[in-house]
């Protein structure tokens, strides 16, 4: 309880009032009261601060959020007219909130973005869709509970491209790209959810040189991982991406089963590093520590009962020998349905059953490690509340 105490007190606290740039306060009240000014405008609200106080104190973001009194998504197209001057020495993002309506979904968008506007406008007429959001925090398709996942992914499938873009019905989560998942994974998508044998399913698209990896929790994971390792793998059995690394855990984390998309259990990690058009290196195989990163933090996405996509990135050890993977990810606020402390909590109990100890605490962040060695290479895992939403990242062991 103190952890989540000092964590809801730092962020007010840990780090001094911060002067915004000259003019910044003055030109966003301008643009509040041009917005205020179109009609179809219900309510504008706006915040200026910095992006990070911590690694990026000079840099400055101006948001505002736009709620609309009916669904005309005209309205968007009148913000980003009276946007253009902007804020002076701020970047923008300008959210526009629609309700739902006489057939269409209750949609949020990034009303900067002409093209995710009129994306937002296709989907939200689908009778599939039940929410739409597209903004830079959240581009997530939540389709009604009737709906089904293979013409929720079709769906969200022409505006993916490699960036994600998740589709959502109950406590199924797919994140979807132009390749991923392939035609057998989502068969079984369809298969898993009707299964009363599982409680969460948690699928992130690969980008274009990562790994995609699954994540199920279910009350018979021998079964489930056995029918995983069955599923063949569309993409990776045409050398069109890497093979999916999957696992199944119990509801209270005693039992886990980890594998490959179509591959046998107990098989070896698949050799399907993306080829380099350069010279041979002495980089170290991150394979098993990626792995391991992304999957134990989805992971702990499901116990933070949040949604969110989980990215990773390499970097060098802290004394300077080897690398390791950070992976890492936001809960936003609105993925949190009982608030933050909640989650905040959720997450270090998760963590705490599963072999970390509390390790350090600076700047508003908590720093946890594990216990002993783990065969997954995770070392340790951090956690910070912010005004943004829940902050959470896992690193593992260095490799050299």
């Amino acid at each position: 309880m103190f952890a989540i105490v000092a964590a809801a007190l730092c962020l007010s606290a840990c780090f001094p009032p911060a002067t915004p740039p000259q003019g910044a306060r003055e030109s966003l009240t301008e643009l509040e009261n041009r917005f205020r000014d179109l009609p179809g405008v219900s309510t504008v609200e706006a915040s200026l601060g910095q992006v990070d106080p911590k690694d990026q104190p000079r840099d400055w973001l101006a948001r505002v959020l736009v709620t609309a009194v009916g669904t005309d998504l005209e309205l968007a197209g009148a913000l980003r007219e009276a946007a253009v001057p902007g804020v002076r020495g701020a970047e923008l993002t300008t959210t526009l909130e629609l309700p739902a309506g006489e057939g269409v979904a209750a949609t949020v968008v990034d009303a900067l973005d002409a093209a995710e506007v009129e994306f937002a406008d296709t989907l939200r007429r689908s009778p599939q869709v039940a929410y739409v959001s597209l903004t830079p925090l959240r581009r997530n398709i939540d389709l009604e509970r009737q709906a089904s996942l293979s013409e929720g992914i079709a769906l969200a499938r022409p505006a993916a491209g490699t960036d994600r873009l998740s589709v959502t019905r109950a406590d199924v989560t797919i994140s979807v790209t132009d390749l991923e998942p392939g035609a057998a994974l989502i068969a079984l998508f369809e298969s898993l959810s009707d299964d009363p044998a599982v409680s969460h399913l948690y699928f992130a698209a690969g980008a274009p040189t990562e790994r995609a990896s699954l994540n199920v929790m279910s009350d018979d994971v021998g079964r489930m991982a056995e029918a995983l390792a069955r599923t063949p793998d569309d993409a990776a059995d045409r050398g069109q991406a890497r093979r999916v690394a999957f696992t199944v855990t119990s509801a209270d984390s005693e039992e886990r089963v980890s594998g490959w998309l179509g591959l046998p259990l107990g098989s070896s990690p698949p050799n399907d590093e993306p080829q380099r058009n350069s010279e041979p290196s002495s980089a170290p195989n991150l394979n098993a520590e990626r792995s391991g990163a992304i999957s134990f933090l989805e992971e702990t996405v499901l116990a933070a009962a949040g949604t969110a996509d989980v990215d990773s990135r390499e970097e060098s050890c802290a004394d300077g020998v080897g690398m390791q993977i950070r992976a890492f990810t936001l809960l936003p606020l609105s993925s949190l349905s009982d608030g933050l402390e909640s989650a905040f909590a959720r997450v270090t109990s998760h963590w705490s059953e599963t072999g970390l100890q509390p390790y350090d605490r600076a700047m508003g962040t908590d720093i946890w490690r594990v216990a002993e060695p783990r065969t997954d290479r995770v070392h340790s895992a951090s956690i910070r509340g912010s005004s943004e939403g829940l902050s959470l990242a896992v690193t593992s062991a260095c490799a050299t």
